[in-house]
């Protein structure tokens, strides 16, 4: 009888692979993805390292003509786990399939699938794989010293490969924005979703010569190459705007195509700070030139608006430094188109906490205290002299008059140089006398004839 050979264990290899992996890869795929003849040989030993763990293997064998049973059963086989030549496997194909479900815009599948490939590199470098791996591939006396390059390079491509198809559908490269243009809403959320899934399952682990370090640093670094090719890209575009001749939609283009970006990829302070200064400085130009009134400067005021909430909390946060004078200018341009008295002050006064002293906003907020003091001071004139003297009238009246003092103060403390404050003082002490309300100010002290000629001039400067 002749011996059972090498040939013949990898004739019944091949025999298994023909036999489960089609059935194995469209469970795994959720039914997506089907064996090609290039893929049933690729992985042909990808069944034998699934059995190196028979109690994995257990949960997925009885499940493989069943769809209903996954990915339940992948899921209870995981939690068990995987031989590391069999993640080995996972990783690559998963990725693999996340490629191709991508391009055939099956999206919810590919977060799932590369959630899965992300789950099985984590899982292969935090195993003793990767270093017998290395060992067979280069001279061992060289392996730790090649390991962090090799081995870690695997891993930092993954949110590199996600950040460079997410930089080619945001077309980062284009010198224009042309008025209409809007990210893909989809394929950024995916790319973007994926980039930080990769930061995500990294978490604070090391791996094995630094690979999961290295996966996190990547995903980082993809993130910021995205953040600052985007207000690249906007950049050139807004300088090749001709503000002069570009109508409403090609002023407003940039911002438009900024601001949906970052609505489906969150917050980031080098966008807020372009937004926010670079709508600024437009704002002044439109002035300049007498275009701050057709609307689009308001339209621009409520595309940068979230740009500025950001960037105004980060700076009173104490998270950013250096632009909060550029956040209180774009929340004082609010604030004039603001006709409402409630918001207007919200504004200013949002204006002038992100920036102590801000001279338009305090000039503006010490007029909207003179304005509120002038509505009160009309409503007292619709009360007769007569109601100072009556318990509940005195009341209402003398609430209101003190209500219109303090607006005075609030002027006052807002903007010491307003002129005006005086005027208005004259008006509340007026009504304050008409119905005998205390302001709380010092009384003139009585002359004292002893004084002679003193007293009287005191008394005239009084």
């Amino acid at each position: 009888m002749r011996a059972f050979g090498p040939q013949h264990a990898a004739l019944l290899e091949a025999l298994r692979g023909e036999r489960v992996i089609p059935s194995l890869l469209r469970r795994v795929s959720l039914e997506r993805c089907v064996a090609s003849n290039e893929e049933v040989v690729r992985l042909t030993d990808w069944p034998t390292a699934l059995r190196e763990e028979p109690a994995s293997w257990a949960e997925l064998e009885p499940a493989l003509e069943d769809p209903e049973a996954w990915p339940d059963a992948w899921e209870r086989a995981r939690a068990i786990g995987f031989s590391p030549r069999a993640e080995h496997h996972h990783a690559l194909l998963f990725e693999r399939m996340t490629d191709q479900l991508i391009a055939r815009q099956e999206h919810e599948t590919a977060r799932y699938t590369w959630r899965e490939c992300l789950r099985s590199w984590r899982a292969l470098m935090e195993s003793d794989y990767a270093r017998g791996l290395l060992a067979e591939l280069v001279d061992p006396e060289l392996a730790d010293e090649m390991g962090d390059e090799i081995v870690s390079g695997l891993l930092a491509r993954l949110p590199g490969s996600r950040a460079e198809a997410l930089s080619r559908a945001l077309r980062l490269d284009d010198e224009r924005i042309n008025p209409g243009e809007a990210p893909d809403r989809r394929l950024a959320r995916l790319h973007w979703s994926a980039i930080t899934a990769a930061r995500d399952e990294a978490g604070d682990a090391e791996g094995v010569y630094g690979s999961l370090a290295s996966l996190r640093q990547a995903a980082r670094a993809a993130t910021h190459r995205i953040v600052d090719g985007a207000v690249a890209r906007f950049d050139r575009a807004l300088e090749a705007v001709d503000i002069t001749q570009a109508d409403g939609d090609t002023l407003i283009a940039p911002f438009e195509w900024l601001a949906e970006l970052f609505a489906l990829i969150g917050n980031h302070e080098a966008a807020s700070v372009t937004a926010v200064c670079s709508a600024v400085e437009l704002g002044w130009k439109l002035r300049k030139i007498g275009r701050d009134e057709e609307g689009d400067f308001e339209r621009l005021l409520t595309l940068v608006q979230p740009f500025n909430e950001d960037l105004s909390a980060r700076h009173v946060n104490g998270t950013s430094f250096g632009h909060n004078s550029k956040c209180a200018d774009f929340l004082t341009f609010q604030a004039e188109f603001t006709s409402d008295a409630p918001p207007k002050r919200a504004l200013l006064e949002g204006a002038m906490a992100v920036c102590p002293g801000h001279r338009n906003a305090s000039m503006l907020m010490s007029y909207a205290h003179l304005n509120r003091a002038n509505v009160l001071m009309n409503m007292t004139k619709m009360y007769p002299s007569a109601m100072g003297g009556l318990p509940g009238g005195s009341r209402r009246v003398s609430t209101i008059v003190l209500e219109a003092w303090e607006e005075l103060e609030g002027a006052r403390r807002a903007w010491p140089h307003n002129e005006a404050v005086e005027s208005y003082r004259d008006t509340v002490r007026k009504e304050a006398a008409r119905f005998r309300v205390d302001l709380g100010e010092e009384e003139d002290q009585p002359e004292d004839p002893t004084e002679g000629e003193d007293a009287h001039t005191d008394e005239e400067d009084t």
